[in-house]
């Protein structure tokens, strides 16, 4: 059965904030009377994070867990929990509550309201040290040069995209290329998108998987390996 909205939390090894997150965003959306489906896919944890979204799972019905055996990658946890998706809007969000759950509400009403077809967060007053800044900085710049991308903030959350638009975009990328995967696929087809300032905030428990030294250098790799995809079709 069709719902309002379909919200994918993508979670690896997430035990430290996973639970006040998730219950955020389930009681945002309760709030809200929309009819929803919040799907936390287990990205191969190795830590009691899928344990925990089980015990949240039991006792409340709009949460659905996915479990991985294996990392599928950022993207194709995305990729997998919106094919099991049933609503008329449909998108992610972060799992460690660095951007509040009622940017959702925002973005939705968006969408409802506007010929917008796709719109994501822009995080505004990031809180995650300054060498995150300055990468996001160049990513931004590599994006809009290469692909001719104009967003200020292309890895921003959430993202929320009308069904329609969902099922005509090319979307391939299991990786980090995901966000770019979206936008350059969106353009292509005439999508009209928007892009929202959303506040940033500490996460709230554990630490980033993302490291300063070793993930510029992955994200390179992987854009290339997208440019190379995306022009061979």
């Amino acid at each position: 059965m069709a719902v309002d909205l379909s919200v994918v939390i993508p979670v690896h090894d997430e035990q430290d904030c996973i639970r006040p997150a998730a219950l955020e965003i389930l009681d945002c959306l309760d709030r809200s009377g929309l009819s929803y489906e919040l799907i936390a896919v287990d990205n191969g944890s190795r830590d009691d994070s899928g344990r925990i979204l089980d015990e949240l799972a039991s006792s409340h019905p709009r949460l659905t867990v996915v479990h991985q055996p294996r990392h599928q990658g950022y993207g194709g946890v995305l990729l997998d929990g919106w094919a099991v998706s049933s609503g008329e809007v449909v998108g992610f969000t972060c799992s460690d509550g660095e951007v509040p759950a009622e940017s959702l509400l925002g973005l939705y009403g968006i969408l409802r309201s506007s010929e917008t077809g796709l719109c994501k967060g822009r995080r505004i007053g990031r809180r995650d040290g300054i060498l995150r800044r300055i990468f996001a900085a160049a990513y931004r710049g590599l994006v809009g040069m290469m692909f001719r991308v104009a967003a200020a903030d292309p890895n921003g959350y959430p993202v929320l995209m009308k069904r329609s638009v969902y099922e005509s975009l090319r979307l391939f990328s299991r990786d980090w290329m995901i966000n770019l995967n979206l936008m350059v696929s969106s353009m292509e087809r005439g999508v009209v998108m928007a892009e929202v300032d959303v506040p940033h905030r500490p996460r709230l428990g554990g630490r980033s998987h993302v490291n300063v030294l070793i993930t510029p250098v992955l994200f390179l790799i992987q854009m290339m390996n997208f440019r190379r995809r995306w022009n061979s079709r």
